[in-house]
């Protein structure tokens, strides 16, 4: 299969069946992960696996939280009520942690000041240029992750997590706040099919000068 018709087929998975994923198909797709570009080659990532559900269902619950206050505003707008979305949150979520294995990704702070503040993470994050540079270092890193997965014949999905998420999740698994939460990964055999779009690279164009 080419990388290209990789890339076609990549479909991003919230239902997932409880087959187990081994070790090596993990460890394949955090090696695409680490092969990504990066700023300034620093390769700021970092990866925790977890197959405990105890632990799984702990993030859950901290997630549902957090997205429930995070969109609480908007909802209030639209008329829905707290109880309402919390009900359509808590089932998109009990979907996608079926997946029976998470691979958290973080950014490494500290290595990113190294190389560009002299070690200083607080004047790393403060400027947003470098922070930033960094970020999306990591969502190419992430990117790789997910190819690689459809590569495997495995079902994967980016999500994002509110800000808030951040400190409750390194509280959780004890995690050195300069490693900074970006997302976590399902892993898994897909039990859904999601439909293709239509996408030719004409509709993609700006005008020709």
């Amino acid at each position: 299969m080419s990388i290209l018709d990789t890339i076609k087929k990549r479909r991003s998975i919230r239902i997932f069946k409880p087959d187990k994923v081994s070790k090596k198909e993990i460890n394949s797709i955090i090696e695409a992960g680490i092969w990504a570009p990066s700023s300034g080659n620093t390769k700021p990532f970092k990866f925790l696996i977890l197959d405990d559900r105890d632990k799984i269902n702990e993030f859950f619950a901290l997630t549902l939280e957090s997205i429930v206050r995070w969109k609480k505003e908007a909802a209030k707008k639209k008329g829905i009520s707290l109880t309402e979305l919390y009900e359509n949150y808590k089932k998109y979520l009990d979907g996608i942690k079926k997946a029976p294995v998470f691979i958290f990704v973080f950014l490494d702070l500290e290595k990113g000041a190294h190389s560009f503040t002299d070690g200083n993470v607080p004047h790393l994050v403060s400027n947003g240029y470098l922070y930033n540079s960094l970020r999306d270092s990591v969502f190419l890193c992430v990117e790789n992750m997910l190819l690689e997965a459809t590569a495997l014949g495995l079902g994967s999905l980016y999500f994002e997590l509110p800000s808030a998420s951040k400190t409750p999740i390194n509280k959780l698994f004890s995690i050195n706040n300069s490693n900074e939460f970006f997302t976590c990964i399902p892993i898994g055999y897909a039990d859904e099919e999601p439909p293709a779009d239509e996408r030719t690279v004409e509709d993609f164009l700006l005008d020709i000068i």
